[in-house]
């Protein structure tokens, strides 16, 4: 621990700023004091990140078959509706038949409905029907319609079953199945990722972590050295991570960045503008993990504990822990601060 300086320190301290308070400000220049200046800065939070999925598709299997016909592979760009692979076997086969001697069925009935109408309206001209016999063979006519669209629609989702189609235009992943596999209804099958489905995922520490929120806005410089893109934080990940950061998640402004999948990179995000001050860089001290500057007091010189904040050229913003206008050293600053530890040194035995 530091011990408190010395009186022999602090008398020659209070002799200078005697000098000082008695001189002309040229000397007081020249004593190295300078007054701290108020400012107003935009902090940035700096973090590693990596270019990841929003979300990723899952394909399906519709029903129970056999996979045939698989025509992609892990890499492959697919646009929406492209026909991916088949869903053959006995099963598939024997559904489609079923389904297609229901449409025969259907049409049948929708025939003889026809004629009855027709022979019903016939004979209501002859006095020979009633008008309630031609409302019910109109009736039935329409039901033979609606059963034969029935009909039509599952043969059709049956055929459509057998077909596995890209339901997003986007990259294949990974599959899951390979041809002449038997899967189940509900059995993935592939897996897509969605054209312009990615987003930067960063992960704050320290500070930037509480700062971090949605609707901050920034910039991801990836790492193999091309074109930063503009972002923006689009959510912010309430599970803290083992170090104690937060994970926030960035979309791209254009829309179109051009991002590779697992692209790694860093974002730097601009915060609200603050009111801090600014000292020479020069005036501060770290000490036993904490940074100080030495503060003029009315007899002498006072260790000061201060938050800094970014560095602009010789000079640094102090978050924390001094006012505009205090004067603080910043000639010898280290070494005035550790004057007299020699005196309160004791070696080990």
């Amino acid at each position: 621990m530091t011990k408190a300086p010395s009186r022999r320190w602090a008398g020659g301290l209070l002799a200078a700023a005697l000098c000082v308070a008695a001189c002309a400000p040229a000397v007081a220049a020249q004593s190295g004091w300078v007054r701290a200046r108020a400012v107003s800065y935009t902090p940035h939070y700096r973090a590693y990140a990596r270019v990841a999925p929003v979300r990723v598709v899952r394909v399906r299997a519709g029903r129970v078959g056999v996979v045939a016909k698989l025509a992609v592979r892990p890499g492959d760009t697919v646009s929406a509706g492209q026909q991916l692979a088949r869903l053959g076997g006995a099963q598939a086969q024997a559904l489609v038949a079923r389904r297609r001697s229901a449409v025969g069925e259907a049409q049948a009935q929708l025939a003889a409905a026809r004629e009855t109408l027709a022979a019903e309206r016939q004979k209501r001209q002859s006095h020979l029907s009633t008008q309630q016999q031609v409302a019910q063979a109109r009736a039935a006519l329409a039901k033979a319609r609606g059963q034969l669209a029935s009909a039509r629609a599952s043969l059709a989702a049956a055929r459509s079953a057998a077909r596995v189609q890209a339901p997003v235009a986007g990259t294949v992943l990974a599959l899951a199945a390979a041809d002449g596999e038997r899967v189940s209804a509900g059995d993935t099958l592939l897996t897509l990722l969605p054209a312009h489905g990615l987003w930067v995922k960063a992960s704050y520490y320290g500070p930037g972590a509480a700062a971090v929120t949605r609707g901050m806005h920034g910039r991801f410089e990836p790492a193999d050295g091309s074109a930063p893109v503009a972002v923006t934080v689009r959510s912010v990940f309430a599970v803290q991570q083992a170090g104690g950061g937060r994970t926030a998640a960035l979309t791209a402004s254009a829309a179109q960045p051009g991002w590779v999948n697992g692209e790694a990179g860093s974002v730097t995000l601009q915060g609200e503008p603050q009111r801090a001050v600014v000292v020479p860089s020069r005036a501060l001290v770290l000490d036993q993990g904490r940074w100080w500057v030495l503060v003029h007091a009315a007899h002498g010189a006072r260790r000061q504990a201060v938050v800094p904040g970014p560095s602009r050229g010789e000079n640094t913003v102090i978050r924390s822990g001094l006012k505009a206008g205090q004067q603080v050293l910043a000639t010898h600053a280290y070494l005035t601060f550790h004057r007299g530890v020699s005196e309160h040194y004791e070696p080990p035995d």
